[in-house]
């Protein structure tokens, strides 16, 4: 499996073939603030569905924290962006986003709830996974915290499953081989 995501991820970085990028892309926070993609050009960004209540965001939210405090100085930026597609956030937007920041301790950008699959999919996620738009290649995302690398010119270069986790040496070595 190992291997797969290396093959994904290497076929991914010499892609270049992308329509358009990230850049053109904002969210909104709990807090009436805009996460705006294009404040992130020449930055490698990661982006993370995510949940309060998922059987894995402990650990998750926990590794996702502890690599954007190791790498954030050196141009890695993630965002969270909390779902409620798996069942598994129960929580408004703000009381997410208090639940983040203050029992998991994340200071990463955090979006308000978005639907990251079905007929309501946000545009960020429909960007993400369809080929036809980020110029890559199509994906579903099949779990919380599926993870979306994009490069320093904001091109969609990588997918992880929500197996691959933060402190994975394939995540962290695709991020570090990222242009």
């Amino acid at each position: 499996m190992r291997y797969f995501f290396a093959l994904v991820f290497s076929l991914a970085v010499a892609s270049t073939t992308a329509q358009s990028t990230i850049y053109q892309f904002s969210l909104p926070t709990s807090n009436g603030a805009q996460i705006d993609f294009s404040a992130f050009g020449g930055k490698k960004i990661l982006v993370v569905n995510i949940s309060t209540q998922s059987q894995f965001s402990s650990q998750q939210l926990d590794e996702l924290r502890q690599l954007y405090n190791q790498l954030k100085d050196s141009g890695l930026v993630i965002v969270g962006i909390p779902s409620n597609s798996f069942g598994s956030e129960p929580l408004n937007s703000a009381d997410a986003a208090s639940t983040f920041r203050n029992f998991y301790h994340i200071d990463f950008p955090i979006s308000i709830l978005q639907d990251v699959k079905g007929a309501s999919i946000s545009v960020l996620y429909r960007w993400l996974t369809s080929k036809a738009e980020n110029g890559l290649m199509d994906s579903e995302v099949k779990a919380d915290f599926q993870k979306y690398l994009i490069n320093s010119s904001g091109k969609l270069v990588g997918v992880f499953s929500s197996k691959v986790t933060a402190n994975s040496e394939v995540l962290r070595s695709s991020i570090q081989i990222t242009q």
